[in-house]
């Protein structure tokens, strides 16, 4: 009898100590979930086969076309595809959709591939696409039109300085000959 008090004792213990190690493990997944939700920056998480994982709200937000197809299990092909079809044409830049999908596909293809790529509504994408060692695919959104915008005005800039320079030097060379 003593020998099953303990026996019962001990897998009292056990089945307590398991509950607050899951319970543990469950509040650190929560605040890990929370925290992915919480960023600005678009996360989604794909397995070896191309199937989504998860994805966090904000990548959902820059795909609103197809951010009912973001769920669990969709297959990136599918939803690159459908994507394709809802997409404005500057985005798609009039590529057929086998030109759409091998684009898209050369951006996963590498172990991380970084581009800024155009969007919708004159917006500009910063992507990143990182292989893991499972063969998943981690891939990063964040919107930069206002980093492109500013690039492009200072481009501007630089080429009328360029221009004004030039105009001076042959102005000064042509005065310095006469």
């Amino acid at each position: 009898i003593q020998a099953g008090v303990f026996v019962f004792v001990g897998v009292a213990f056990w089945l307590i100590g398991s509950r607050i190690r899951i319970g543990q493990m469950q509040a650190g997944a929560h605040a890990w979930e929370r925290s992915l939700e919480s960023m600005n920056v678009g996360i989604a998480l794909y397995d070896r086969e191309d199937q989504l994982l998860n994805c966090n709200a904000a990548f959902r937000a820059l795909y609103p076309e197809v951010a009912h197809l973001l769920v669990p299990g969709a297959r990136f092909h599918d939803v690159a595809t459908e994507y394709y079809k809802l997409a404005p044409a500057d985005v798609i830049n009039g590529q057929s959709l086998e030109q759409y999908l091998a684009e898209v596909g050369r951006r996963r293809s590498g172990s991380e591939v970084t581009e800024v790529i155009r969007h919708h509504h004159g917006r500009w994408l910063l992507t990143t696409d990182c292989r893991m060692e499972n063969g998943g695919i981690i891939s990063f959104r964040r919107e930069v039109t206002e980093q492109k915008r500013i690039e492009h005005e200072l481009s501007k800039r630089r080429k009328l300085i360029d221009e004004a320079s030039a105009k001076y030097r042959v102005g000064h060379e042509t005065s310095a000959t006469v």
